[in-house]
């Protein structure tokens, strides 16, 4: 059996800066975060998962994205340090992909700030395939893209062909195939999908990942911890972790994340956690069921 922790959307927050790049998007940004995020991102939930997820066991964590608020040099800093204990304790196995939020604008995508900081250096080489073991294996793919205003992502038919040659290549190495990314590719009924934050062409990739094999498929964005099959017909699963930061009285949606057991048969266990704030303010840990298809 393998044991799997995902999570996502951190979003770590800088309280100033603009890093020299002064565009309409972060002044906007840097208005939303006094007037909404700072209050719906207190700190000190993310870091109460962090160290959670850093006491569990587990084969393999994944981060689908969004570490960052305004992906700003401060909070990938910060970021990265709340990420060292996972980085020492699973090394390679901790596998960490950008967001929208960590491609909030063109010059921080153009200096590779999450590269640099998240990645340590690296380039990431989105997509990439990769055996965790010999059942299981993973796809990683970076959809996120600097928009002007939008938090759109960016998918094109040719990125789709790239990504099902990958994922067929790994269903002849391991029988279950995960495939990472940042955006939903469907939302349960009564879900809504704003134009604004929705990923072009997702509804062309789910058949895709489906017929070429994946049985999982995990993604953050939006901050609702969920399940979901959206075709009966198909074997793949599509599973939201939430937020890992935002603070809510809703379990499905509080600051928290996912752990799932599977092998070449399928998945086996799914379970949810999130934080709870009891009176005196003291941050606990509860699990609910995920609900698994």
């Amino acid at each position: 059996m393998f044991r799997l922790i995902h999570f996502s959307d951190l979003h770590v927050w800088s309280p100033t800066g603009y890093d020299g790049d002064v565009t309409v998007k972060r002044v906007l940004g840097r208005l939303n975060l006094w007037l909404k995020r700072a209050g719906r991102f207190p700190p000190e939930w993310g870091r109460r998962v962090i160290d959670e997820i850093a006491g569990r066991e587990a084969d393999g964590v994944v981060f689908t994205g969004d570490a960052t608020s305004a992906a700003l040099r401060s909070e990938f800093e910060r970021a990265r340090e709340l990420f060292q204990p996972l980085r020492e304790k699973w090394g390679d196995r901790f596998i960490v992909l950008p967001g929208n939020h960590d491609r909030y604008s063109a010059r921080s995508t153009r200096e590779k700030l999450f590269e640099e900081y998240l990645l340590d250096g690296g380039g990431g080489d989105f997509p990439y395939r990769r055996r965790l073991c010999d059942a299981v294996g993973l796809v990683a793919i970076d959809v996120s893209a600097p928009r002007f205003l939008s938090s759109r992502g960016q998918l094109t038919a040719s990125d789709i062909a790239e990504i099902e040659t990958l994922v067929r290549d790994q269903r002849r190495e391991t029988p279950m195939v995960v495939v990472v990314g940042h955006y939903p590719l469907a939302y349960p009924k009564g879900v809504r999908a704003q134009w604004q934050h929705r990923l072009p062409l997702a509804d062309r990739l789910f058949p895709t990942l489906s017929e070429a094999g994946a049985g999982l498929y995990l993604h953050g964005h939006k901050h609702i911890r969920w399940a979901l099959r959206p075709e009966v017909c198909s074997s793949l699963t599509l599973v939201d972790s939430g937020s890992a930061g935002i603070r809510s009285t809703d379990l499905t949606k509080a600051a928290g994340f996912v752990e799932i057991d599977l092998d070449a048969h399928g998945v086996h266990a799914a379970r949810g956690y999130g934080v709870r704030e009891s009176p005196d303010g003291r941050l606990t840990i509860n699990a609910f069921p995920m609900g698994f298809p």
